[in-house]
């Protein structure tokens, strides 16, 4: 099994946080680790999705068979990783949550869930911000300031603190 890390980059104006809504439908692009064939189509689960993996070695979020070299391959959301990203310091990279893999490699996080941010001086929350569609720009009424994400970058790397 690996661990591997979603991680952020945000270049953001006048914001404190961001994260992404419990129970949300995380959406990858993933390859066989064993054949190393990328799937043609992404793949979702959420985290309350349970998927019996073969063998009794217990549940995972999403599984799926190779269909290249029939191998069955699984995916987890580690439990209690997915967190907020501090993006008080404007340009910030953070693991955005950690997924344990079987057979399966991450390749890429599509971003078709929205995620919330919290203003940096008001703490207003602003929500259902689509990543995919940058830049966002808002306006902040307690603090008279625009609130905005202009770009963002991802990174998936392998958790080596994990085993």
């Amino acid at each position: 099994m690996v661990y591997l890390d979603l991680a952020l980059s945000v270049e953001s104006e006048n914001l404190e946080s961001l994260f992404i809504t419990q129970n949300c439908e995380w959406y990858f692009m993933v390859k066989c680790t064993q054949c190393h064939q990328d799937h043609k189509k992404d793949i979702y689960f959420t985290e309350n999705d349970e998927v019996e993996m073969k063998g009794g070695k217990g549940v995972a979020n999403f599984g799926m068979t190779c269909p290249e070299c029939k191998r069955e391959g699984y995916i987890s959301i580690h439990k209690d990783s997915a967190k907020k990203m501090d993006l008080s310091n404007d340009r910030s990279q953070c693991v955005i949550a950690t997924f344990d893999c079987r057979n399966l490699e991450i390749t890429q996080w599509l971003p078709m869930v929205t995620v919330n941010v919290t203003a940096k001086e008001s703490g207003s929350l602003f929500q259902e911000i689509d990543l995919s569609d940058l830049p966002w720009c808002d306006y902040d009424e307690k603090t008279q300031a625009t609130v905005q994400i202009e770009v963002f970058q991802q990174e998936i790397k392998r958790n080596n603190k994990l085993k």
